[in-house]
């Protein structure tokens, strides 16, 4: 499902404007990004749990010439979803 598409299904379940969707679904991935961006978890009951992650520095190796290479340390988002939603997806 495309994010045009989440839309256009928000706006038919709500009976509103394609436009209003549209707007509804970015005000929420706007409000989950910016959460993350400070660093917060966002808990959506019933559907699972983003968390920001912070990945170590490593030593990776380049795949073309096989050289070492660094990584550096930076932040990452994990998913986790809840129960009720792996027993959706499970069926």
């Amino acid at each position: 499902m495309t994010k045009e598409a989440l839309s256009a299904a928000v706006a038919a379940k709500l009976d509103v404007t394609k436009s209003f969707g549209e707007d509804a679904v970015n005000a929420v991935l706007d409000s989950i990004t910016e959460a993350l961006a400070e660093k917060e978890n966002v808990v959506l009951i019933g559907f699972g749990k983003f968390a920001p992650t912070w990945k170590a520095a490593r030593t990776g190796t380049n795949l073309h010439t096989g050289e070492p290479i660094h990584i550096p340390g930076h932040y990452g988002v994990k998913f986790t979803p809840s129960k009720k939603l792996k027993d959706i997806v499970a069926k």
